[in-house]
């Protein structure tokens, strides 16, 4: 009889023991995938990011991050928008904050298509269409480039981060590129 309840014992332990080893090898799994999909691990900006822009004719391109082409054309005196256009999506991102080393951001949209002033900082909604403009009202200098900053963000966090860089050349004529990631 000792050897059965010794048995039964044995028994009870083996399967409380392997019920806890499931439990935490589940929370394991659900911890490191939290942790590595967090904001201390960025997802590669290429795999998340979409830009497209508008060429001179109005014409949108897509920027591809692996071509080395300048994007878009933008003049400040002959354009018929009132700034370098701007299209960005990412990939399951909630919200877009994108920041500007130097212009700064301006909304533009129907109905009453107003100019409205946004800032050097701005979040948006995927797929929203914003402007960037050299043109601050702060300085009388004429900039010649300006790095924008994309952050994606899905439930508050961050999870991809990408640069864009515009540029003048010598007759005022702005293109962008995509900067190195990261």
């Amino acid at each position: 009889m000792n050897r059965t309840r010794t048995g039964m014992k044995k028994a009870r332990f083996r399967l409380v023991a392997g019920v806890l080893l499931i439990i935490a090898l589940g929370l394991l799994a659900f911890f490191y995938r939290e942790i590595s999909s967090g904001p201390e691990k960025l997802q590669a900006w290429q795999k998340v990011f979409s830009l497209t822009v508008l060429a001179a004719d109005g014409t949108p391109e897509l920027a591809q991050p692996d071509r080395e082409a300048s994007y878009g054309s933008y003049r400040v005196t002959d354009s018929k928008t009132p700034g370098y256009t701007l299209i960005v999506n990412a990939e399951d991102a909630d919200e877009i904050r994108l920041s500007a080393s130097t212009g700064s951001f301006i909304r533009w949209n129907a109905p009453d298509y107003k100019v409205n002033q946004a800032g050097k900082e701005i979040t948006i909604a995927p797929g929203e269409t914003i402007y960037w403009t050299p043109l601050t009202g702060e300085s009388p200098e004429r900039i010649t480039e300006s790095e924008l900053t994309m952050s994606a963000y899905r439930h508050n966090s961050v999870f991809s981060e990408a640069r864009f860089m515009i540029r003048s050349d010598e007759s005022g004529v702005y293109t962008g590129k995509w900067a190195e990631g990261d």
